[in-house]
Order: C-alpha cells, then sequence, then structure tokens
C-alpha cells in the first residue's frame, strides 16, 4: 500500500509535521512546500539585500521531490526533520511568503473594487502622506449614489 506521506513516518508523524509546518505538502511519499509551489518564482528582485546573490526557489520543494537519505528509517526520519526545518528558515522560502501575502493582499483590493464598483477609491499607505506620522484609515471611500 502507497501512503501519501514518507514511508518512514507514521500517520500521526506525519498529522504532527503537517500541523507543525503548515507550507508541507506530499504526493507519493515524497514532501514539497505549498507555499513555494504557489509562488514557482521569486522573480527579477530575488536578491537578498546588500548581495549581488541571487535567491531561487528549490526545484525539489517546488515539485514535490524531497525525500529522507539514509539506509535506515531512523536516518531518513532525521534527513526529513532537518531538511523541513532548514527550508522553513531558509531565506528564499521566507521571501516566497512575503509574495503570496502581497499577491493576497492585491487580491483583496481588487475584489473590494471589483464589488463596490469603479466609483471607489481606495486609500494609499505611502508614508510620505501619513499624516502625524500615523497611517490615514484603511477604509474605502466611495460614491455609492449610484
Amino acid at each position: 500500500m502507497v501512503s501519501s506521506w514518507p514511508d518512514c513516518w507514521t500517520s500521526l508523524q506525519w498529522d504532527y509535521f503537517r500541523i507543525t509546518h503548515t507550507f508541507l505538502l506530499c504526493e507519493g511519499g515524497k514532501l514539497g512546500c505549498r507555499i513555494c509551489q504557489t509562488v514557482q518564482t521569486l522573480g527579477p528582485n530575488r536578491s537578498s539585500e546588500g548581495s549581488s546573490t541571487k535567491r531561487n526557489l528549490a526545484y525539489e520543494w517546488v515539485n514535490v521531490k524531497i525525500d529522507g537519505a539514509g539506509n535506515t528509517k531512523s536516518a531518513r526520519q532525521k534527513s526529513l526533520r532537518e531538511k523541513v526545518r532548514l527550508h522553513g528558515e531558509s531565506d528564499a522560502h521566507k521571501d516566497a511568503e512575503k509574495i503570496l501575502s502581497t499577491r493576497s493582499k492585491h487580491f483583496m483590493q481588487l475584489t473590494v473594487i471589483q464589488q463596490l464598483g469603479p466609483s471607489c477609491r481606495l486609500p494609499t499607505a505611502s508614508p510620505g502622506r501619513w499624516i502625524g506620522g500615523r497611517p490615514p484609515d484603511m477604509v474605502a471611500s466611495c460614491d455609492l449614489s449610484g
């Protein structure tokens, strides 16, 4: 029987890992990252500040190819634990989380505009336009007179 989690883990261990690491997904016993798979690429602005090094999302995490290394069950478990921890802490994964968060915010703004109509103006949160160092109230102003 083929399980939907790595063969070195029990179903309880898989449940624990997918709850504590919500980015995890599994296909055919291999692990991947739900966030990195959704984002796919970090785009042109993927270098870290103060560095010329470009960051990329790991092919294995995007395409659900992560498997435990080792000859014994405990060695494969240790290998997977380490890979999951390192991926969650990686700069590329954190960048992918930021991109996904930004996409969600933009999607929400577009949804509000579509629902309220073309007369709706969403406020800008540009720090240069803040009054007294405080952001403006984030309330859309719309002409609802029809």
